[in-house]
């Protein structure tokens, strides 16, 4: 009994993947655009990480050191 029901879960699984796959080639256009776009947030939220902690500080010291005006 348990062989059948191993049998019958494996196809179930190749059956979703296969559907899985024939999804993501039919909207492949969607998928991209949207991996582009949560690429770019990702980037943007580590550059204004990057900024906030060693930016700003160094900025500060630079301006506080130098006198720089602005």
């Amino acid at each position: 009994m348990k062989t059948t029901m191993k049998k019958k879960l494996g196809l179930l699984g190749a059956v979703a993947a296969a559907a899985g796959v024939v999804y993501a080639v039919k909207k492949r256009k969607v998928i991209a655009e949207k991996a582009t776009n949560l690429q770019e947030g990702v980037k943007e939220r580590a550059a204004l990480g990057v900024h906030s902690k060693v930016g700003m500080p160094t900025y500060r010291y630079l301006r506080d050191k130098n006198y720089i005006p602005f």
